[in-house]
């Protein structure tokens, strides 16, 4: 799950603020005894990554173009990864069904 979040913040930090444009992410956690959910929320540019293409994992690591491997990561981690594009700011929440 901790995986699953970082990949999501470190991802944000590299491409959601351009040239050096600073910005802030807001992370809320919610726990109800059966879920996790994180909800992030961030002012870059819109990313939907769960309109992002899936990776052809079968490709060896040369022929396979760069990039995709952190959305395949918080996709096969979570239960569900939803995006919604809100006032301007991007709202992406990631939630794990807890046993």
């Amino acid at each position: 799950r901790l995986l699953a979040l970082e990949e999501t913040i470190v991802n944000i930090m590299n491409y959601a603020y351009p040239n050096d444009k600073k910005g802030d992410i807001l992370i809320n956690m919610k726990y109800d005894g059966k879920a996790i959910r994180f909800v992030i929320t961030d002012e870059g540019v819109a990313f939907d990554p769960t309109q992002a293409a899936e990776v052809d994992t079968t490709l060896s690591a040369k022929d396979r173009p760069i990039g995709g491997l952190g959305i395949l990561l918080v996709r096969e981690l979570m239960d569900t990864v939803n995006y919604e594009r809100i006032d301007d700011k991007n709202v992406l929440t990631l939630k794990k069904l807890v046993n």
